[in-house]
C-alpha cells in the first residue's frame, strides 16, 4: 500500500489496485467504506508493488503518478487524479516484483536477476542493472549518494551507482535470500529468509574501496556499537565509525552553560553511556541535582594497574 493526505492505494493479489479515500464523513471510520472504494485493473497478475511519486521529487511543473508492478512482468504508470493508464511499461521476462525512486528515474527489481532504470517523463527503459544470480526481491534508494540498494535471492546486497547504472559494492554476509531492505540517513537494513536482518553503515559502505572480496556486514544493534573491540581491529572500519559517532555526537546540544539545554545534556550522556556499555564497561549515569548536568562513571575491566581518565565534553 501507499497512500497520499487524502487517498489509500492498494496493490491486490487478484490483479487489481483499489483506491479509498481517506476523507471519509462517516463518524469512526479510517477510510472510506469498501462500497466507496474505486476498482481499476490493467494487469494480468498478482500486483506486487505499489509506488506513488510525488510532484516535488521529480521536480518543478511535474505531475504526480502511480506505478504499480505484477507478475505480469510488466509496470503501469497511473494518473492519480483520474486512475486512467498513462503508460504500461514492458522490459523484464520475469515477475516484477519491487521499485524504487530516485529523483526522475524508477528502478525496477524483477525475478529475471535484473533491475531496469526508467525515465519517468519518456517512460522508456535508460538501462539494466545485471550481477546478481538470482531474483532481486527488493529494492531501495540512498538519493542523497545517488545509490541505490538491491537485496537477491542470491544471498547478497549490491549497492548500485543511479547515474553510471554500475554495481559499486557487493555486501555478502547473509545465508539465506535477502528478502526485504531499506534505508536510513544513516544504515542500511537487509533482511534475509536466514532469520536474521544486518544493519550496514552506509558511511563505512561509501567509503569502502570498491572490490570483488566479499565485505562482511558490521553485526550491530544500535549506532553505539560501531565502536565494537572487533572494529577497533580494522584500521578502515575504526576510522570510518568513529567520523559517524563523531557526528552524530557533535549533533547533540550539550552545552552545559546552558539551562535551557539540560535535556540535550542528558541525551548526550546517555549515548556516551551506551557507548560504553558496547565496549563491555559496567557504567551509570548519576544524577547530580536539579538542573546539574549528570556524570557518566564506567569501568572497563579490573586492572588497578590502568589509568582513571576524566573525559569533559560539552
Amino acid at each position: 500500500m501507499t497512500s497520499t493526505n487524502d487517498t489509500l492505494f492498494m496493490a491486490c493479489q487478484d490483479t487489481m489496485v483499489k483506491t479509498a479515500s481517506l476523507c471519509t464523513t462517516t463518524p469512526g471510520a479510517i477510510v472510506a467504506p469498501t462500497t466507496e472504494w474505486r476498482v481499476v485493473s490493467n494487469h494480468h497478475g498478482f500486483v506486487y508493488g505499489i509506488k506513488y511519486i510525488a510532484p516535488e521529487s521529480r521536480g518543478d511543473g511535474k505531475k504526480p503518478l502511480l506505478f504499480t508492478c505484477s507478475s505480469d512482468n510488466s509496470i503501469v504508470c497511473w494518473d492519480v487524479a483520474d486512475m486512467s493508464v498513462l503508460a504500461s511499461l514492458h522490459g523484464h521476462r520475469g515477475s516484477v516484483l519491487d521499485m524504487v525512486s530516485v529523483g526522475n528515474q524508477l528502478f525496477s527489481a524483477s525475478q529475471d536477476k535484473t533491475i531496469c532504470c526508467w525515465d519517468m517523463d519518456t517512460m522508456r527503459c535508460n538501462g539494466i542493472l545485471k550481477g546478481h544470480s538470482a531474483a532481486v526481491l527488493s529494492v531501495c534508494g540512498l538519493e542523497a549518494k545517488n545509490r541505490i540498494c538491491s537485496g537477491s535471492a542470491d544471498e547478497t546486497v549490491r549497492i548500485w551507482n543511479t547515474q553510471s547504472l554500475a554495481c559499486v559494492h557487493t555486501l555478502q554476509g547473509h545465508r539465506g535470500g535477502v528478502s526485504s531492505i531499506l534505508s536510513t540517513e544513516m544504515f542500511v537494513f537487509s533482511a534475509s529468509e536466514d532469520s536474521t536482518v544486518k544493519v550496514w553503515d552506509i558511511d563505512f559502505i561509501s567509503n569502502m574501496r570498491q572490490s570483488a572480496a566479499p565485505q562482511k556486514p558490521q553485526k550491530l544493534k544500535m549506532d553505539s556499537s560501531l565502536m565494537s573491540v572487533h572494529a577497533m581491529h580494522n584500521k578502515q572500519t575504526s576510522d570510518a565509525s568513529m567520523i559517524h559517532l563523531l557526528r552524530k555526537f557533535v549533533s547533540i546540544q550539550s552545552v552545559s552553560v546552558d539551562p535551557t539545554l539540560v535535556d540535550d545534556c542528558w541525551t548526550a550522556a546517555k549515548f556516551v553511556k551506551g557507548l560504553l556499555r558496547q565496549l563491555g564497561a559496567e557504567c551509570r549515569l548519576v544524577h547530580c541535582g536539579p538542573n546539574i548536568n549528570p556524570i557518566v562513571i564506567g569501568k572497563l575491566g579490573d586492572d588497578p594497574t590502568k589509568p582513571t581518565v576524566l573525559i569533559c565534553g560539552h
